[in-house]
C-alpha cells in the first residue's frame, strides 16, 4: 500500500486508495479523504452539466462544467498535499532534542509544519465553498431531472468543508505562536459561517428548480 500512496491520486485505483485509507498508516487520512469527497462532489456537478448540455447547448453550462473539472483537479491535488504535509510534521517531530539548540530547531520546524498543515485545509475549504456556489448557479439552468445529484454533490462538499475545519482547528491547537493560532481559528470560524450560507443557498436553488 505504501508504494501506492507514493503515486498521484489520479493514478491510484479506488480499491487501493480505500485499502490504504482503512489500513494502519496515518496517511492518507481525514484531510486526504476530505479532498477526495470534494472531488466527487465536483464530478457530480460536471455530470449534471453534461446531462444538461445533451438536451440543450448552453454556453453558461459549458463554462460551469469546465470549472467543475478544474476544481476537481485542485481538490485532488490538495488531498495529495495533505498527505505530504503530515509526513513533514512527523519528520519535524522526530528531530533530535538533546541540546537547547536542537530543541529550538525542532520547535521551529514543528511550528512551520503545523502552519503548512493548516493552510492546506484552508485552501481546500475555499475551493469547496467555490464549488458549492457553482452548484447553486448550475441548479438554475440545469435539467431538473438531475438536481438531486447537485444536492448530493453539495453534501459531499459540505463534508469537505467540515473536515477541513476540523483539520484547521486541530493543527491550530498545537501551535505555540498565539498569532498563528488566532489566524487559523478566525479562518475556521469564517469558513463555518460561509458554509452555512452556501448550503442554504444550494438547498433553496434545488427546491426552486424542482418546482419548475
Amino acid at each position: 500500500m505504501q508504494d501506492e500512496i507514493g503515486t498521484k491520486i489520479a493514478d491510484r485505483t479506488v480499491g487501493h486508495y480505500l485499502g490504504a485509507l482503512s489500513g494502519g498508516s496515518p496517511t492518507p487520512g481525514g484531510g486526504s479523504a476530505a479532498g477526495m469527497a470534494g472531488a466527487l462532489g465536483c464530478a457530480l456537478g460536471s455530470m449534471v452539466c453534461n446531462l444538461t448540455l445533451a438536451r440543450k447547448p448552453l454556453d453558461s453550462i459549458a463554462d460551469q462544467q469546465r470549472i467543475f473539472l478544474d476544481l476537481q483537479q485542485a481538490m485532488m491535488a490538495l488531498a495529495e498535499a495533505d498527505e505530504r504535509v503530515f509526513g513533514a510534521y512527523r519528520e519535524a517531530a522526530a528531530l533530535p532534542r538533546a541540546t537547547d539548540e536542537e530543541k529550538r530547531v525542532r520547535r521551529e520546524a514543528i511550528e512551520k509544519t503545523l502552519v503548512d498543515a493548516a493552510e492546506v485545509p484552508v485552501d481546500l475549504a475555499t475551493q469547496a465553498l467555490e464549488a458549492l456556489s457553482l452548484l447553486q448557479t448550475t441548479a438554475i439552468d440545469s435539467t431538473p431531472h438531475a438536481v438531486g445529484d447537485l444536492l448530493t454533490g453539495g453534501y459531499l462538499l459540505q463534508a469537505t468543508v467540515l473536515g477541513s475545519i476540523e483539520n484547521i482547528e486541530a493543527n491550530a491547537g498545537l501551535m505555540k505562536s498565539p498569532e498563528n493560532r488566532e489566524r487559523f481559528e478566525v479562518a475556521a470560524s469564517s469558513i463555518h459561517a460561509d458554509l452555512a450560507s452556501a448550503m442554504t443557498g444550494l438547498q433553496t436553488a434545488v427546491a426552486t428548480r424542482r418546482k419548475g
